[in-house]
């Protein structure tokens, strides 16, 4: 039997891969991660397909974005136990389709990210 995993989804720059490495713990990997971004080196951070890593699968973006792309996401989906689902709150666009949710047969959570960067005031 196959190891069950979390599927992160969203769109890109939501903050998939810094909550995928947060709940699977590879700090190491984030400290790396975060050094490559402040060298300047920006292309490190991108998802550019599937990733299994640990207990994560991750998503890039553009499956979300384009609809003809939403198909990998729901097989692959078969590997998981739950599906994250992540709305980046500085977002102004919005990036599922009515009814999305329903489409996956696990458990499905929505999380809001980035929510710590507005200020009280604005």
């Amino acid at each position: 039997m196959r190891k069950k995993r979390i599927m992160i989804i969203g769109a890109g720059r939501s903050g998939k891969s810094s909550l995928g490495r947060g709940l699977d713990q590879e700090s190491a990997a984030w400290d790396s991660a975060a050094q490559e971004a402040a060298a300047g080196n920006l292309w490190s951070r991108r998802t550019p397909a599937l990733v299994y890593r640990g207990n994560i699968i991750e998503a890039p973006g553009a499956y979300l974005e384009s609809p003809w792309m939403r198909h990998h996401l729901i097989a692959a989906a078969q590997d998981a136990f739950c599906v994250l689902m992540l709305v980046d709150f500085m977002g102004k666009r919005d990036i599922y389709p009515p009814g999305f949710a329903k489409v996956f047969r696990q458990p499905v959570l929505g999380v809001v990210t980035k929510c710590g960067l507005i200020h009280a005031d604005d």
